[in-house]
């Protein structure tokens, strides 16, 4: 079968699993059939299908099981959606929620829950992350799943995309490094970059890929590359930005500017020498432990931090991109 399903990552038995899929294999498709089917061997088996904000939530519950039904796949079966949640045959099997509201909640009230589905966790150039998303994230699970209540039992998480960019809150704090064979694993996460080759071969030969063939996006839409890596978060600091300290890396100065008129980051190869605030953070494989922790204390950290975690940092440059990247995972914003 050329279309994704997720039993074979979910069968890993890690807690949160990343596939990053191709434009079209089907993976939301292959995520509902899987709840679905799971639902048909257990029937008190729901999920939660979790998108970012409201109105992605609100939208895409019109037409959730659309897919599933015209393509007759349960032709015995009925589905339906209503307020946030999804029925087969009269009976509650998926909850919809949306991140940005429902961090705040105290948990949806259903111990049946053995499933969470983030649809779409990666973002699109242009679109921004919820503020610190990766704790209101994680704190949402925790009101979801309640792994500390010995009675409840373990509820694995599995989060979907496009390749859109290495440059994102999850693979920042799981520090996701993808090997050659494009997979990724702790003894909690896993994260993979899917590949198939019988999917690759029968999409690289449609009309749009014939029309995209030679450009960027045809090595994102089609070989499932990821599309923003090359420019994301690169920009000249505005002209009203104001410097605020300087991190020292590999024996370069990086000046951080900021301009809260705009509010945004930026780090520069600019920088005020006469500065009296200076990070030295050491330099690759020597990282300087003492002062990341030193930094986590100082006035700077709070908004750098909301900066980085909201999509609000920029970079004057790639080198300075991957610096930073190598900087953090020090401090661990």
């Amino acid at each position: 079968d050329v279309w994704y399903s997720p039993i074979d990552t979910l069968n890993k038995q890690r807690l949160f699993n990343m596939d990053i899929g191709a434009r079209g294999c089907g993976k939301t498709t292959g995520a509902i059939r899987y709840i679905i089917d799971q639902h048909i061997k257990n029937p008190n088996y729901e999920a939660v299908w979790v998108r970012r904000y409201k109105e992605e939530r609100n939208e895409i519950e019109k037409t959730f099981f659309d897919g599933i039904v015209n393509k007759n796949f349960y032709p015995t079966h009925e589905f339906k959606t209503r307020a946030h949640i999804g029925y087969m045959d009269g009976v509650p099997i998926i909850r919809f929620a949306a991140l940005s509201v429902d961090k705040r909640r105290k948990g949806i009230t259903s111990p049946n829950v053995r499933l969470m589905v983030f649809d779409e966790f990666l973002l699109d150039k242009g679109d921004r992350y919820i503020p610190d998303e990766f704790t209101a994230f994680l704190s949402f699970y925790d009101t979801i799943a309640r792994p500390a209540d010995p009675e409840r039992e373990r509820v694995p998480v599995l989060m979907l995309a496009n390749a859109m960019t290495m440059v994102n809150p999850y693979f920042t704090q799981w520090r996701v490094m993808f090997n050659e064979n494009g997979q990724f694993k702790t003894k909690a996460v896993s994260a993979q970059i899917l590949a198939d080759d019988e999917f690759y071969q029968a999409s690289q030969h449609s009309e749009f890929a014939e029309a995209i063939k030679g450009t960027h996006y045809y090595e994102h839409s089609v070989k499932n590359e990821f599309l923003l890596d090359n420019n994301n978060f690169i920009e000249q600091r505005s002209t009203l930005s104001r410097h605020i300290c300087n991190f020292i890396f590999n024996s370069k100065t990086i000046g951080v500017w900021i301009d809260w008129n705009v509010g945004k980051v930026w780090l520069s190869s600019k920088y005020d020498p006469s500065c009296r605030f200076n990070f030295s953070m050491g330099k690759d494989g020597t990282p300087n432990i003492l002062t990341a922790k030193y930094f986590k204390k100082s006035t700077f950290y709070p908004y750098i931090s909301l900066a980085f975690n909201s999509g609000l940092m920029f970079y004057e440059n790639l080198e300075i991109k991957n610096d930073w990247y190598k900087i953090n995972r020090q401090i661990n914003l």
